[in-house]
């Protein structure tokens, strides 16, 4: 009975998405009970007692005039940071939206919707990788209820040509609305960033509000509205949600209690979503930051290429009188080496000793040897190694033999070549960068010299270079000078055919470099 019943509200959910009317359509026949496909169980719904009688709490309301003021702008930080701790969301006035540019976006908006649905169909569509669509949900599932609201989604309008894409009808509303939301979300990147102890464009930076698009509800008049939702409880991904509201209904949960959100005139209702509001909160969360927690931060930073950030993290730190440890220490000086902060990197290292007795270890010299290789200080790098009280490792002698390639250093390369046969007889690689630099450095006869230390000592390369290709749901490896591949005479057919074509673009390969 019950596989009947499903297949019979599939057919029906099939039916209603091939009108392209959406929930609009159902109102404008006149339908006066709610599709079975719209209702939602009990225990989703919202009921009388869902407060539990609490009734004072209100979404909090951050007044944003004068944030350029120094005094008033850590006000309304820390408004914000307490907001985004407790909260989650929070409304903003007085930001860059003209009231009338909110107005005739909202305008516009229901204008579309209150189209006849001959006006609207062409947008009607289930391919999400089209920059705009008009439908009635996400998704249509016999097991999940559909909300009753209809929508018209907008992607990519950091691209301004895919303005031209949207509906006629709301396009110069919108076009304006997205040009106030861009200069809402440089105001708001930058007090999100100073909340995190960060610099005011690190955000900006890290591009995480590059990416705008524009979801616009319209929620017809429900024939049962107590049956129904017109949304569903969810957060939402990416990393800031601005909402415009018109109308009441909006609830968010806090504390585990449906608070409502009457629109405010004005008013932007702000939702940190998934991608901000995880590390905002875990970190501001943290009453009292352990060392570990710096130390994570600041790693964290290196690692996703904001390493520049991480000294600036290391001052916070200090000022909060946190003693850092070896860990500490080498994740500044990792971030110091990224970021090319040479100067940075040296007071951090002569400060293990003389200000936090911390003895550096062959990871704090390898950051440094690094750093310094990196920069072309090769004689400053390899004195520093020198100056070591152990034995450095190969890793130690391979960064400042990067450098040494990087800046055509061949004395000092040969020194570092010299140690790492002593580390890693077997290890071509050193062999083949040798050879390669006195090829670059036109030395021939040096080449020969390395050619016959690398076959007496039986030093063969280890690892031909290789590719996995990915076609029709096969990987195939391909493996240079490698024949056994069923396609390998169609490859190197092609191989023949574009040296032929570079040939008649007159591109002139580097033969100097060998191997």
């Amino acid at each position: 009975m019950v596989d009947v019943l499903d297949h019979e509200l599939e057919k029906e959910l099939k039916q209603f998405d091939e009108t392209k009317a959406g929930v609009k359509g159902l109102v404008d026949t006149g339908v006066t009970k709610l599709p079975r496909m719209f209702k939602h169980p009990l225990e989703c719904l919202p009921s009388p007692n869902q407060n539990n009688g609490i009734h004072d709490l209100q979404v909090p309301v951050i007044d944003l005039k004068d944030a350029e003021n120094n005094e008033r702008r850590s006000e309304i930080i820390s408004n914000l940071r307490k907001a985004a701790e407790e909260w989650g969301f929070f409304q903003i006035v007085n930001h860059p939206i003209p009231l009338d540019v909110m107005d005739d976006v909202l305008k516009g908006v229901r204008r579309f919707h209150e189209q006849p649905q001959e006006a609207k169909e062409e947008w009607y569509s289930r391919d999400f990788t089209k920059k705009v669509n008009f439908f009635c949900n996400g998704e249509l599932k016999v097991d999940t209820p559909a909300d009753w609201r209809d929508t018209l989604s907008c992607k990519v309008l950091e691209d301004e040509r895919n303005f031209e894409e949207i509906p006629e009808v709301c396009r110069t509303e919108i076009r304006e609305y997205m040009k106030y939301i861009v200069q809402v979300k440089e105001k708001l990147s930058g007090l999100f960033s100073e909340a995190l102890g960060l610099s005011s464009d690190y955000l900006e930076n890290l591009r995480c509000f590059k990416s705008r698009s524009l979801a616009c509800h319209y929620y017809p008049v429900c024939p049962e509205p107590h049956l129904t939702l017109g949304g569903t409880k969810h957060s939402d991904l990416g990393f800031l949600t601005l909402l415009l509201q018109d109308s009441a209904g909006l609830q968010v949960l806090h504390q585990n209690i449906w608070i409502d959100v009457p629109p405010v005139e004005g008013a932007l209702l702000i939702n940190l979503a998934d991608m901000l509001q995880r590390p905002l909160l875990v970190f501001l969360k943290l009453r009292d930051k352990n060392l570990f927690c710096w130390n994570a931060a600041m790693e964290g930073l290196g690692v996703h290429g904001y390493a520049n950030e991480a000294p600036a993290m290391f001052c916070k730190m200090e000022r909060e009188k946190i003693k850092p440890n070896g860990v500490t220490l080498e994740s500044v000086l990792s971030a110091c080496t990224h970021a090319g902060f040479v100067e940075e990197g040296r007071k951090r290292f002569s400060s293990m000793i003389q200000d936090y007795s911390i003895r550096p270890e062959v990871e704090h010299y390898g950051c440094m040897v690094d750093l310094l290789s990196k920069a072309g200080l090769l004689e400053n790098a390899l004195g520093l190694i020198r100056s070591m009280e152990f034995e450095p490792n190969s890793g130690i002698w391979g960064a400042l033999l990067g450098g040494c390639e990087l800046r055509k250093n061949l004395e000092i390369a040969q020194v570092c070549i010299k140690e790492l046969m002593l580390l890693e007889p077997n290890n071509s690689g050193c062999f083949n960068l040798s050879v390669n630099m006195c090829v670059d450095a036109k030395r021939r006869g040096e080449v020969a010299d390395i050619r016959a230390t690398m076959k007496e000592l039986g030093v063969e390369k280890g690892c031909p270079g290789s590719s996995w290709n990915e076609t029709e749901r096969k990987v195939h490896q391909l493996t240079a000078s490698d024949e056994s591949h069923s396609a390998s005479d169609e490859i190197y057919s092609l191989l023949v055919e574009l040296h032929v074509q570079l040939k008649l673009d007159v591109y002139v390969p580097e033969l100097d470099s060998e191997l």
